[in-house]
């Protein structure tokens, strides 16, 4: 069985390393007084937390190295961070497989719907 790689350019590699980083040092230096705040348009007109609400706390906890924290945020934020660093040494080395792209974002779908309908139920 023949494993689909896709190729990718030096141009497009420095992007979406720049891009991975970008995002680990923002959720790393965003200020605590931001993760206090309620800016959930979802949650201001429904009342019900969305399926991401507390990821960019999770994320912050556990790019921190609080996991205990990044999983009482919300359970997926440590996958996304091993996501993210699964995706930038794919990205390094100038190959990305097709299979890590389709199951990424078929877990992380189905993941949030689960976390998501748990929340609503519970």
């Amino acid at each position: 069985m023949r494993t689909n790689i896709i190729t990718i350019s030096k141009i497009e590699r420095a992007i979406g390393l720049s891009i991975i980083v970008g995002l680990l040092l923002l959720v790393y230096f965003v200020p605590n007084w931001f993760l206090l705040q309620n800016v959930c348009i979802f949650k201001m007109i429904t009342h019900f937390d969305c399926p991401l609400c507390g990821m960019t706390e999770s994320l912050h906890h556990a790019v921190k190295g609080e996991f205990d924290n990044s999983i009482n945020k919300h359970p997926l934020g440590i996958p996304t961070i091993i996501a993210l660093i699964a995706g930038a040494v794919q990205i390094a080395k100038r190959k990305i497989y097709a299979l890590f792209l389709n199951f990424i974002g078929l877990f992380f779908g189905a993941a949030l719907l689960a976390c998501w309908l748990l929340r609503i139920v519970l």
